[in-house]
């Protein structure tokens, strides 16, 4: 899924297009922490993802790389809808569950 997204939580809304993520050695050296590479979230970021917002501003992304892992991506907004990529992980929890069950009603 690409283009202009609104997603709503915590009662207000926020509008997503990620054309591009900014990297630096900070954020590839603290994903590179668990396990993931600048490729993985360029991945979730690009394809079929699930966007909501944090309480902070930024927006979670959840989806699944290539070899069919499932992150969750925190990305700060910049501008031109451009991001910084704060932190990816590997989804735990409910998360994968939520997302392969939305992935499932094709609403992902």
């Amino acid at each position: 899924m690409t283009g202009v997204e609104s997603v709503r939580r915590y009662n207000w809304a926020v509008d997503v297009e990620i054309r591009g993520i900014e990297w630096d050695d900070w954020n590839e050296d603290h994903i590179a922490e668990h396990g993931l590479s600048r490729t993985d979230v360029e991945q979730v970021c690009h394809g079929r993802r699930w966007l909501d917002a944090t309480r902070e501003g930024r927006a979670r992304v959840v989806g699944r790389t290539s070899a069919g892992r499932i992150i969750v991506v925190i990305l700060a907004r910049l501008d031109g809808g451009r991001y910084y990529c704060v932190t990816a992980f590997p989804a735990t929890g409910s998360t994968p569950r939520d997302f392969l069950d939305q992935e499932r009603r094709g609403e992902s």
